[in-house]
């Protein structure tokens, strides 16, 4: 798994655009519930994108927590790279920006202490954090 991270002041791509459709869908509609919100961001471009509810997601967070090595010095770098080192270990490499190369392996960090002994179990939601005004 790569992830890059733009520079700040860099962020203005497709997803700005994506969801400035959909505001200007509901400034036009409104949307009174979430049935509403899925079909106004279906129409709200062309070609229209297929929308999905998800119901639930994993809480990978707290299955990992105990699990989780500390990780240190990697506020500067804008790129990561996950993968398997010889031993099946998750390690993480970094580098500043995508035209440098990745760190050396053994400045790889390895992600997991050990692998947890169960499955995930599911977020409950917090209603508590969503605002509705």
């Amino acid at each position: 798994v790569v992830i890059n991270f733009l520079p700040v002041g860099h962020t203005h791509e497709d997803v700005d655009q994506f969801f400035s459709r959909i505001a200007s869908q509901l400034r036009k509609t409104g949307a009174e519930s979430v049935k509403d919100l899925l079909n106004a961001t279906e129409v709200s471009m062309d070609p229209q994108p297929k929308v999905v509810l998800i119901k639930e997601v994993y809480d990978v967070r707290s299955w990992i927590a105990t699990n989780l090595n500390e990780f240190h010095g990697h506020r500067q770098p804008h790129c990561f790279k996950f993968v398997l080192n010889k031993d099946g270990r998750a390690v993480m490499f970094n580098r500043n920006w995508s035209s440098n190369p990745w760190c050396p392996e053994e400045e790889a960090s390895v992600v997991l202490k050990h692998l947890p002994d169960n499955n995930p179990l599911f977020c409950v939601p917090n209603l508590a954090k969503l605002d509705s005004e």
